[in-house]
């Protein structure tokens, strides 16, 4: 499609989905158009497909005119740095991770190599889904975080201060959590701020930013932080949410994926269930004080209460 704009009318529920993260992001999305065809002509790339929408990104298939090489482009909006993921995505250098192949970050843009998937989420061998997304971060956390990436220790104790003031909001408003259920929580998130990890992790990995490539699964979307893979069991269980609460004993899926995830990473299976109970009551909190969808409310409710149990035995 060269000379020809990649982007066809961006839908109302990406557009609402970035100003519900960054409100300021308005400009950004009207800019768009201009931003391409400012990078096309920097980087000397045609579009080959229109461009293709993430939860706060957008990303257009591209063709190098001179190598003829496959990329893509990702316009990152203001929601995420464009320059914390480069770096990430620098010290990664492919090893588990899609390769950066240059970056504008004035533009919040990066060109990376070119991914045709399929998300590793429509791997319909759930088990086998767990045991590669446990294999993905083995091979991140080999790498050294960058002097600059923030711990997960260190976010902690604003984590914890944002928990209190979510529960009690929730108990203002009569959708709070058991306070033993919070507590238990709490003491979760306390233990993370005693705990400094001198290698990267993604930060918020899912099976839905695990795409096949050429050379095999690789994870995009990278967050820089230093941090234990455990962090990462949530996001990757939570990946079928939907399952999880169809079964009749959700906390014990959680804990039969979340072992998976964990053996195949060679990670402490005791404590990712930890952290992802933790995450699962602030997901809780943050969906239904946000607009969530109310099934999706429910469902993590469900989910954290159930979980609870199984973490205080």
């Amino acid at each position: 499609m060269t000379g020809k704009s990649p982007f066809p009318d961006l839908t109302s529920g990406f557009r609402a989905q970035v100003l519900r993260r960054s409100p300021d992001a308005r400009a950004w999305l009207d800019d768009l158009p201009q931003a391409w065809v400012q990078l096309s002509r920097r980087w000397d790339l045609d579009a080959v497909d229109e461009a293709r929408t993430g939860m706060t990104s957008v990303v257009i298939p591209v063709q190098e005119r001179r190598s003829g090489r496959r990329a893509g482009v990702k316009l990152v909006s203001p929601a995420v740095s464009a320059e914390d993921e480069a770096t990430a995505l620098t010290a990664f250098a492919g090893q588990g991770a899609v390769a950066l192949l240059d970056a504008d970050i004035g533009s919040q843009a990066l060109l990376v190599e070119w991914l045709d998937g399929p998300p590793l989420s429509q791997m319909t061998d759930r088990d086998r889904a767990m045991r590669i997304a446990g294999e993905i971060i083995a091979q991140l956390t080999t790498v050294a975080a960058p002097t600059r990436a923030p711990d997960l220790s260190e976010q902690a104790t604003a984590w914890l201060g944002h928990l209190h003031h979510q529960h009690e909001t929730a108990r203002a408003t009569g959708n709070a959590l058991p306070n033993e259920v919070f507590d238990l929580a709490v003491g979760v998130v306390n233990h993370l701020a005693s705990q400094q990890t001198p290698q990267l992790t993604h930060g918020d990995l899912s099976l839905f930013n695990i795409l096949h490539s050429s050379r095999g699964w690789v994870t995009i979307d990278p967050l820089l932080v230093a941090g234990c893979g455990e962090w990462e069991a949530h996001t990757v269980v939570r990946s079928h949410l939907p399952e999880i609460i169809a079964a009749q004993r959700p906390a014990a899926a959680v804990e039969l994926w979340t072992r998976q995830f964990t053996e195949a990473g060679e990670l402490d299976h005791g404590w990712a269930m930890s952290l992802s109970f933790a995450r699962f009551v602030g997901s809780y909190y943050w969906e239904s004080q946000n607009g969530g969808d109310p099934e999706n409310v429910r469902a993590l409710r469900a989910v954290t209460t159930a979980m609870a149990g199984s973490i205080t035995r």
